[in-house]
């Protein structure tokens, strides 16, 4: 595909989302990249993305002008929402995101006409992301030959994360404009299609996928060696890795990347501080706390090092591209089923368990994985192979092009 992109993210520190900003680099000519945030890993961008970071003046917002002059209109999509949704949403609140939302728009198109581009010049606006697509929504109402799709992927999807929930969302507002919704997970397409049966056939599932390293991780199969990947907070559950580890009888080694976060508010900092302490002080377990890793560091990580087992106790996902990347090297994954989780762990590529599982439970499976089938090159090789199957980010992005094509012809 050739001509304009719109590329609407928060930030892109995330390896995930400059990916994702590569593989639409090589489909269209021309990418104004919108960001609310500051960019400062501008070596990370494509020659042809032309960056507006930061791209909201809120020294222009003027609430009573917006009100002014498009009370009525505003007017009309709350009482849509409230009936929509069979309740009475808060009314000064939703009307100022509708307010605030309207004034994103004009911006975006102030931007726009700073680039010599009208709404009309660009072939596609896409979202990374579905927090918040109101703004494209109220453009689109104005100019309903517009193409506007967005990802969806879990925070920013599921209702009841903390992430949205307490929200007025205006989702059926949204939904009424978007072209299509592309759900990362099946999960998240059946979600939306139980939740909003009105627009089901705007929603469809994409995976996202992650690059193809080639090498298998080294296989030694006498030394167990676990990895965890996140960021350390309540929902990720990386004290429950530790507190299960402090069960483990055998010797065992696991190495944490992502930063501990020791000095935020998260309720489990405790929780993980408290656990850390007992397993350190244990003859039979050695724990590397890597802190923040980039994503080439992991990867070259898998490459170099042996890892027996990939584990996740989260209690929310959506559907981690950790862990596509981790069984593209064939390590298997321990995972608790939670999220879009089941799309990725199955019995060709590791173990799905309870999220109420135990401590001692999760323990026993440590303690007897050397002598499991998961621990045999046979498996790595099926899990490595289901990986290309399924999450090959070249061949998930060849489709989603092709449905992107469809809609913009």
């Amino acid at each position: 595909m050739n001509g304009t992109l719109a590329y609407f993210v928060n930030d892109i520190s995330t390896s995930f989302v400059i990916k994702d900003l590569r593989m639409m680099s090589l489909n269209y000519k021309r990418i104004i990249l919108f960001s609310t945030e500051p960019v400062d890993e501008l070596h990370l961008l494509p020659e042809n993305v032309e960056l507006i970071d930061n791209f909201m003046d809120w020294k222009r917002f003027n609430k009573k002008k917006i009100l002014k002059s498009f009370f009525p209109s505003m007017l009309l999509i709350y009482f849509l929402e409230c009936w929509s949704v069979k309740k009475y949403l808060p009314f000064k609140t939703t009307l100022a995101l509708i307010s605030s939302n309207i004034f994103k728009s004009q911006e975006l198109i102030y931007h726009l006409n700073s680039k010599q581009l009208k709404v009309e010049n660009v072939d596609l606006f896409y979202s990374f992301w579905f927090y918040d697509c109101i703004y494209l929504a109220w453009l689109k109402k104005l100019n309903p030959n517009m193409r506007i799709i967005s990802r969806a992927h879990g925070g920013d999807l599921f209702e009841d994360r903390d992430s949205i929930s307490e929200r007025p969302l205006l989702r059926n507002f949204q939904m009424r404009y978007l072209d299509v919704v592309f759900s990362v997970s099946k999960m998240g397409t059946k979600y939306l299609v139980n939740r909003y049966p009105k627009y089901a056939h705007k929603f469809k599932t994409v995976f996202l996928g992650s690059d193809d390293h080639v090498v298998l991780n080294p296989f030694n199969p006498d030394k167990l060696v676990i990895v965890s990947v996140a960021s350390i907070r309540h929902l990720k559950r990386i004290h429950a890795i530790a507190e299960a580890i402090s069960h483990v009888k055998s010797e065992i080694t696991w190495y944490h990347f992502g930063s501990e976060n020791l000095h935020t508010n998260d309720p489990k900092i405790p929780d993980y501080v408290k656990w850390k302490s007992i397993i350190q002080a244990m003859p039979n377990v050695k724990f590397h706390p890597m802190g923040y890793c980039d994503n080439q560091s992991l990867m070259e990580f898998y490459q170099k090092n042996s890892v027996s087992l990939f584990i996740s106790l989260s209690a929310a996902e959506g559907i981690p591209v950790s862990m596509m990347e981790t069984i593209s090297f064939g390590i298997p994954i321990l995972s608790t089923d939670v999220g879009g989780c089941s799309e990725l762990v199955n019995e060709k590529t590791g173990k799905l368990i309870p999220l109420n599982s135990t401590s001692i439970e999760i323990a026993n499976f440590l303690d007897t994985f050397s002598s499991s089938k998961f621990n045999t090159i046979e498996f790595r090789l099926e899990t490595r192979e289901y990986w290309k199957t399924h999450f090959d980010a070249s061949k998930n992005y060849l489709y989603f092009f092709s449905e992107v094509k469809k809609l913009c012809s």
